[in-house]
């Protein structure tokens, strides 16, 4: 859940985040 709301605070992070988590799918 911390990672949902880190996705808001930084959007940006959160797309590199998507393609370096699989486990964020």
């Amino acid at each position: 859940m911390a990672q949902i709301a880190n996705a808001q605070t930084q959007p940006r992070k959160a797309h590199h985040a998507k393609s370096q988590d699989p486990n964020a799918k």
